[in-house]
């Protein structure tokens, strides 16, 4: 950070610094405790959200995971995996392909159809795609 330009709201700092960590945790430790120093977060803040931070960012990475590994198996949903169209227990492109293909079904009987309204629509494309963004299968 360069002498007198770094800071918007004032001058600062001093002269010029460069900050150095040896792990990520000492550089958000050292964000932390920036934010309680700068009278911005109270103490009793800062160490329940490290420890929610833990548990939150083992969960995130455990999950973002399975989409490297070969795909997201559906068995990390709490319910049946909507999108699972060739029971294989995966979403994958083979699942999409058949929604795709049946796409403008209407009156009933539709392969595609997800969201249970007998027809195969942009509900149903909605209905595969949320759970890969977090939202679970209902």
């Amino acid at each position: 950070a360069p002498q007198d330009e770094f800071l918007v709201f004032e001058d600062g700092p001093s002269v010029d610094i460069e900050l150095q960590w040896a792990t990520y945790y000492d550089a958000a430790d050292e964000s932390g405790l920036s934010r309680i120093w700068g009278g911005i977060h109270p103490p009793a803040d800062d160490i329940p959200g490290r420890k929610n931070g833990l548990i939150i960012g083992a969960d995130a990475f455990a999950y973002a995971e399975t989409f490297f590994s070969g795909g997201a198996g559906c068995d990390m949903f709490l319910v049946d995996c909507i999108g699972d169209m060739n029971d294989d227990g995966q979403r994958g492109v083979a699942d999409l392909l058949i929604i795709l293909g049946s796409y403008g079904c209407t009156g009933g009987g539709c392969v595609g159809d997800l969201d249970g309204d007998g027809d195969t629509d942009t509900a149903d494309l909605l209905n595969y795609f949320l759970p890969v963004f977090g939202v679970p299968c209902n």
